[in-house]
């Protein structure tokens, strides 16, 4: 898994990736999960909150929550709740 996510992103980082570590929590799982993909911090418009919690409870809503994230801090986006 860590060499797939490695191979994905190091054409995006512009540098090699030199360490890592990955690790699944066994039980750390969103109880609630929102149905918004990220959020950003009021009154910080450059602090986005996203993870599994945000749009589901697995690796791939956590992706796509930092997708989502990434995509609104460049676009200058402000999610509505």
């Amino acid at each position: 898994m860590a060499a797939l996510l490695i191979a994905a992103v190091t054409k995006h980082l512009g540098a090699a990736v030199v360490a890592h570590h990955l690790h699944r929590w066994r039980y750390a799982r969103p109880r609630y999960p929102l149905s918004v993909r990220s959020m950003q911090v009021q009154d910080s418009p450059s602090l986005m909150l996203a993870g599994d919690a945000f749009g589901g409870r697995d690796i791939e809503s956590a992706i796509l929550s930092g997708l989502a994230a990434s995509e609104q801090l460049l676009a200058g986006a402000t999610p509505r709740i």
